[in-house]
């Protein structure tokens, strides 16, 4: 049965802190159209851009916004990539610590590794 919601995953087993290894690597999988990722908290002050690490099938775009529903205050638009690929766009944010969202706007299914 396949899974119609985003979830969090991992490429490896679980891993103990200070355990010899490396630790797996973490990610959100299964992100479609409508999906919305909130982090917290960021200081915003001197970010002009972000980018995102993801890997996926079709063209797609993160609306990056402060708020859940809020106004958009930047994109990344997004390539196809069998391998994990960053994507950058520019923001317009105010100076402030902050959450930030980014919520999905294209009918494909898209693995999300990370942002920066």
């Amino acid at each position: 049965m396949g899974r119609k919601h985003p979830y969090l995953t991992r490429d490896g087993p679980d891993y103990e802190p200070g355990s010899p290894g490396q630790a797996p690597v973490q990610y959100i999988t299964n992100i479609k159209n409508g999906t919305v990722a909130g982090f917290k908290y960021f200081d915003l002050e001197a970010v002009k851009e972000i980018s995102v690490k993801v890997k996926g099938k079709g063209n797609g775009k993160f609306v990056i916004r402060t708020k859940p529903s809020g106004e958009a205050v930047g994109e990344i638009l997004i390539q196809p990539s069998k391998e994990w690929t960053e994507f950058g766009g520019r923001v317009q944010l105010e100076p402030s610590v902050s959450p930030l969202f980014f919520a999905m706007k294209e009918k494909v299914s898209w693995i999300f590794w990370s942002f920066a």
